[in-house]
């Protein structure tokens, strides 16, 4: 067992980002707020990616990012950027860095197994502010931050300085530029096809235009260049991938590619934005964002499917617990790992529901539950049911292949398995059909669905017995009373639905649930 933990830390270990100095990643990005009296004034605002083996990102208060602003109309200036401590919600799954008010990157080691999440190490995020009142209207400003203090990396020959950069055209108007949805660190697997989403929201009705870029090594306001590529290597084609190519798509941002080795790779993503002039009835440029990403990949053996893990229903308080409140009409489906929205079949027939009778719950849809700007991942579904929930029961929610073809797709490229299921307590029901509360005495009634009669057999036909149906809010609709058991029921008045039969005898009650078609 030694032997085989020593083989795994190596393996990790001779990455070589282990080597480097903090800066795995960043964001830079600026919001217009300006007022009547403060026209140019705007918030420009850092997110910085540490790896937790390198350097402390703050070693000693006052914890300042200094960025640059340059222009061709203006002096150059530059504004230091406050720590902005990130308060975590209470219950937050969020885990804590190593400075207070920074955060693990969320979902950063999400798509590894127990033992990649172990023996790799994770990178901390970092957020800096500051406001600033531009001099005045110009083409060109840019805003940059540049620090020595790139990770190591496999694509990128002998880079050292780590420099992004944002652009700000507001010669016809004010702007806030697009900022980035989703962290800007990913560890992901060799051997396995993921699609990454780099969305960005944009708060003025801009159209965006995603473009895979080469990092930059600079100075904050001065010169800088692009860092060359490993041979092999190029802006296109900045992993190792087999089958296919690196593929991306300028419209949304987002990335597809399987991975062929183990390596750390570091490329930029811009994100420009254009606006439409009235008067020329043209689009120009704006103004623009950009971040550095760094994805770790890793051998295939470290990644493994994550199954979701928690079940709760609409109604309920607590997320934790499997548990359905009476009436509830939909199912929510917690997730670990976000699932691909594209792959949620509206007609909800990626899930099927079941009783403890193993009777089938109809399902009328299912929804993405989205939280947030990103539409393209969630980490929750919410499943609709044909009827409220009206009794007390022990359902089970199974995962099956939907209308769409396929299951359930996580973001780490893992199908749901078909078949997969969990079980869903529903409570707080006054238990007229409860299948819990049910006494078996042996009835057998067919068929079932059925359109004008159900066949009763029992096995003993002569006795008393009080038959019941009711629909699923507990009325009754018919009653009928017998010195000895009826071989049918005529349910022929009854429209479409589902219904209980309760069957009563001195030897016991029965309730047995059927479908009217």
């Amino acid at each position: 067992m030694k032997k085989y933990l020593h083989v795994l830390l190596f393996s990790v270990i001779s990455l070589t980002s282990m080597q480097a100095s903090h800066l795995a990643g960043g964001d830079i990005w600026y919001e217009y707020i300006g007022t009547a009296s403060n026209p140019h004034r705007y918030k420009v605002n850092l997110a910085l990616y540490r790896d937790e083996t390198g350097v402390p990102m703050c070693p000693s208060f006052p914890c300042v990012k200094i960025v640059c602003i340059t222009s061709s109309c203006f002096p150059e200036m530059s504004i230091s950027l406050s720590f902005d401590p990130i308060t975590l919600a209470p219950n937050s799954d969020t885990l804590v860095g190593s400075r207070v008010g920074s955060i693990i990157t969320p979902s950063q080691l999400s798509c590894l197994s127990p033992a990649g999440v172990f023996f790799f190490h994770k990178t901390e995020l970092y957020y800096y502010s500051a406001e600033v009142d531009l001099p005045g209207i110009c083409s060109d400003f840019n805003f940059s931050f540049s620090e020595v203090a790139r990770n190591q990396c496999d694509n990128l020959q002998g880079a050292l300085d780590f420099y992004i950069e944002a652009g700000l055209d507001n010669s016809l108007g004010n702007n806030s530029s697009p900022t980035f949805l989703s962290p800007a660190v990913k560890t992901f697997c060799a051997g396995k096809e993921f699609t990454w989403h780099q969305l960005a929201s944009e708060p003025d009705g801009d159209s965006l235009y995603y473009s895979l870029d080469i990092p930059l090594a600079g100075n904050c306001g001065g010169a800088y260049s692009p860092i060359a590529y490993t041979p092999g290597y190029h802006q296109s084609q900045p992993i190792t991938t087999a089958p296919g190519a690196f593929a991306f798509d300028y419209k949304t941002g987002t990335i597809t590619f399987t991975g062929s080795q183990q390596e750390v790779i570091t490329f930029k993503i811009t994100v420009e934005e254009f606006r439409l002039n009235s008067a020329t009835n043209s689009f120009y440029k704006i103004g623009q964002t950009s971040r550095d990403v760094q994805l770790p990949i890793l051998a295939s053996s470290y990644c493994t499917a994550s199954l979701y893990h928690v079940l709760y229903s609409s109604n309920a308080s607590i997320d934790s617990i499997p548990y359905s409140t009476c009436q509830d009409s939909s199912i929510i489906v917690k997730f670990y790992n976000p699932i691909l929205t594209s792959t949620v079949a509206a007609d909800g027939s990626d899930f099927g529901l079941t009783n403890s009778l193993g009777q089938l719950i109809p399902i009328k849809g299912a929804s993405p539950v989205l939280r947030g700007k990103n539409n393209l991942e969630c980490r929750e579904v919410e499943v609709f049911l044909h009827q409220p929930l009206s009794y007390n029961d022990t359902l089970m929610l199974t995962v099956r292949k939907g209308s769409d073809l396929n299951t359930l797709e996580t973001s780490c490229g893992f199908e749901i398995n078909e078949g997969d299921s969990l079980f869903l307590k529903v409570d707080g029901c006054q238990g007229w059909v409860s299948t819990a509360e049910t006494k078996m005495i042996g009835f057998s009634v067919y068929p079932n669905p059925a359109n004008d009669f159900l066949k009763i057999e029992c096995p003993n036909p002569a006795m008393a017995i009080n038959i019941n149906v009711l629909d699923l809010s507990g009325k009754i609709l018919i009653n009928l009373s017998s010195s000895d058991v009826p071989d049918h029921l005529d349910i022929s008045p009854l429209p479409q639905g589902f219904y209980a039969l309760q069957l009563q005898t001195d030897e016991g009650i029965e309730v047995i649930k059927f479908e009217k078609r």
